[in-house]
């Protein structure tokens, strides 16, 4: 018998859901405007989304680029409302709206609605018309490498503040972001070849990750393929299939080839 009673409950839960997802973006704008998040002892409203709110990194950046985008096309609530963009597609946009004029934002976020991943990608390769996007624009030349990076105003007040926490050991802003680079490529030092000792055969540890990445000279280990971002470390006999954690049976690879293998 067909409890079409069940489906009916579900899809009126998934219709509160999407609207449950457009009433926090307005609450969390108003948070941003009146930077009340400040007075509950976060630096940012990032900071408040992660510790806050909880939310993982991943996701806070998902609303975060989300609200960006609501402020200039504030009716893509509507379309999360309908279930026709999600806020993953949007974080995905989000660099590529950030080049367009506001009807050019709201033909693409039409354009985008009800679309596959790939179909995604797809539409904004299109639509990108200068470089790869990436945080920074990179100018070299024979001895030396210039960089811009474009900061929000409260972006650029974290920076100067966590200048100034660490004033005792830097002055310069380069100074500081050479200070962060060695303090997180360390962490990548500290490595291991022993298979992790969780009981989880997909939870393997730093060290040994970055004994693979170390390995594999920080690229992707797919035949042809030199691929540095986006790298996963990838079982090769599958989990399901019986392989477990030890570094014998790991691999680096990036994530598109990481999906063409399985």
């Amino acid at each position: 018998m067909i409890d079409i009673h069940l489906h009916v409950e579900l899809l009126q839960l998934v219709r509160s859901e999407r609207r449950f997802t457009s009433n926090i973006l307005s609450l969390l704008q108003e948070v941003e405007n009146n930077r009340s998040y400040l007075d509950w002892g976060y630096s940012s409203l990032y900071a408040y989304l992660v510790h806050g709110l909880g939310y993982s990194e991943a996701l806070a950046y998902q609303r975060k680029a989300a609200l960006k985008i609501c402020q200039s096309v504030p009716e893509v609530k509507e379309q999360l409302d309908r279930g026709g963009i999600s806020l993953t597609v949007l974080a995905r946009a989000n660099k590529v709206l950030r080049t367009k004029s506001t009807s050019e934002k709201r033909s693409l976020l039409v354009e985008l609605e009800n679309k596959s991943t790939r179909e995604v990608d797809q539409i904004l390769a299109r639509e990108w018309t200068g470089e790869i996007p990436g945080p920074a624009k990179r100018c070299a030349t024979s001895s030396s490498v210039q960089v811009t990076l474009d900061f929000t105003a409260e972006e650029f007040r974290n920076f100067e503040r966590l200048r100034a926490l660490k004033s005792h050991q830097v002055t310069e802003l380069k100074d500081l972001v050479n200070l962060l680079v060695e303090k997180e490529l360390e962490k990548y030092n500290r490595t291991s070849k022993l298979s992790s000792r969780s009981e989880r055969p997909r939870q393997i540890k730093a060290s040994l990750k970055n004994h693979l990445l170390q390995k594999a000279r920080y690229q992707c280990q797919y035949p042809g393929c030199e691929e540095k971002q986006f790298l996963q470390v990838d079982h090769i006999r599958p989990v399901a299939a019986g392989g477990g954690n030890k570094a014998s049976n790991l691999q680096v690879l990036c994530r598109r080839h990481n999906l063409l293998k399985n």
